[in-house]
């Protein structure tokens, strides 16, 4: 798939939706860019894996159990540090 897009005055590249949706990008998502000696920009999309995580519904400080809302904040705080 080739498309063409424009950098702006900041700097930015809007990666159009087609490709945006082929690589599954969302807001938030990062890309690792690699500029080969040939001059050719290379972009990867950074994939999460669910295990990244593991243990971050953990207490420290408490061998007591979380609750569900605890999880649940624990799991958006994790996928707020990790975005």
């Amino acid at each position: 798939m080739d498309l063409r897009t424009v950098v702006s005055s900041k700097g930015q590249v809007v990666i159009p939706i087609e490709m945006r949706k082929a690589l599954g990008l969302h807001i938030g998502s990062e890309l690792l860019l690699h500029l080969r000696e040939d001059s050719v920009l290379e972009i990867e999309s950074i994939k999460r894996s669910v295990t990244m995580f593991f243990g971050k519904g953990r207490r420290q400080e408490s061998s007591v159990p979380l609750s569900v809302e605890e999880m649940d904040e624990a799991i958006a705080q994790a996928v707020s540090d990790n975005d």
